[in-house]
């Protein structure tokens, strides 16, 4: 069953990644997607990490 409520307040950004190695994997391109379990962003949003910014395509509910 797929969960249909959407949290209305978003996370910061900022700490949608925050292992490192999993940061280096997301600006490596090894890493495209992370779980979690409270909204960070919305699609056509921009996340800058390490200089180099990436556009939010999908989000998953």
């Amino acid at each position: 069953m797929v969960n249909q409520h959407v949290p209305s307040e978003k996370e910061n950004i900022e700490r949608l990644i925050t292992i490192p190695v999993d940061l280096k994997k997301v600006i490596s391109g090894k890493k495209s997607a992370t779980r979690r379990m409270k909204r960070f962003a919305d699609v056509g949003e921009v996340m800058i990490l390490e200089g180099q910014k990436f556009v939010i395509e999908k989000v998953y509910q």
